[in-house]
């Protein structure tokens, strides 16, 4: 039995638009194998200038930085230690909707010989079918959300597509085919299984992915790893992808942070006065957080 699996470019896109602000602005990725050309050719155009939401990025010299904020955003992703000449970036997608109220509670189903938990929204799921060549044979269902401009499609595929962008690719065929409406007389709403769906995916078409940073050095994705989280029940959807990158290049980033790693002077300026309002030469030993301002 083939096992349930899930695709999300948006957080891989953002991880490259994250990178730029380390390697600099509208880099030209370039590819080493057809995947990546494909990719950038026909998917990495359509996302471009694209403000999301619910997807959310990090670009860190520290891999223990990274961690962090992917933990903080529900992921748990080690990374290596981050050589001197890499840096890392990770991107989250999160998507969570709930049902309209009052129309969904908890049901079961039954597939041959076993039981599964499902859901039963009773109203307000709309059927849809279009005649496009190669669309399902199934009607299309339209679930609406506590969100007016996010519903959840769904149609019954026993043969998904497996390549690197097929189930994308498929899914946007079918929402630009024409819909109509379905009436199916005989349904009195929508049963469907909860679902409880993780998978790690080491992304290998994208290794090795180069682009030029601002200064003129090379720069390369070394390692990159998605996890899909797909979680469904009574209450509603929630759809999460998380993407961490390893860049490496063979110098250093050209906008690496200026870092004050030795004893400093500051003082503080009021524009028309000529005299610093306060002057400190600060050494190690008040490096510490005050915790607070107060």
């Amino acid at each position: 039995m083939k096992t349930s699996f899930a695709q999300s470019i948006w957080p891989i896109h953002n991880c490259l638009v994250e990178a730029e602000t380390i390697l600099g602005e509208n880099r030209d990725w370039r590819n080493t194998n057809v995947t990546q050309e494909n990719f950038l050719r026909y998917y990495l155009p359509s996302y471009k200038g694209v403000f999301v939401d619910v997807v959310r990025s990090i670009a860190s010299f520290s891999a223990q930085e990274i961690e962090e904020w992917l933990k903080q955003n529900g992921f748990e992703m080690k990374l290596n230690p981050l050589k001197d000449n890499s840096f890392g970036v990770a991107s989250v997608l999160d998507v969570l909707l709930k049902w309209q109220q009052n129309c969904a509670e908890k049901s079961e189903l039954h597939v041959d010989d076993t039981r599964y938990n499902g859901v039963w929204i009773k109203s307000g799921a709309k059927f849809l079918y279009t005649s496009a060549h190669n669309a399902p044979k199934k009607p299309i269902v339209k679930i609406p959300t506590d969100d007016a401009h996010t519903s959840v499609f769904m149609t019954m595929v026993s043969e998904p597509p497996e390549s690197v962008f097929g189930l994308i690719d498929y899914a946007k065929y079918l929402s630009s085919t024409k819909k109509q409406p379905l009436d199916l007389y005989d349904a009195v709403g929508v049963i469907f299984p909860m679902i409880h769906l993780e998978e790690h995916i080491q992304l290998d078409w994208i290794l090795k992915m180069w682009t030029k940073a601002q200064a003129g050095e090379i720069a390369w994705i070394e390692e990159a790893l998605q996890v899909n989280r797909l979680r469904r029940n009574e209450e509603g959807v929630r759809a999460q992808s998380a993407v961490r990158m390893e860049f490496a290049s063979l110098g250093c980033p050209s906008r690496r942070p200026y870092i004050f790693n030795r004893p400093f002077l500051l003082w503080i300026e009021r524009d028309g006065i000529s005299e610093p309002l306060f002057v400190a030469w600060l050494n190690f030993d008040s490096w510490k957080d005050p915790l607070g301002l107060k």
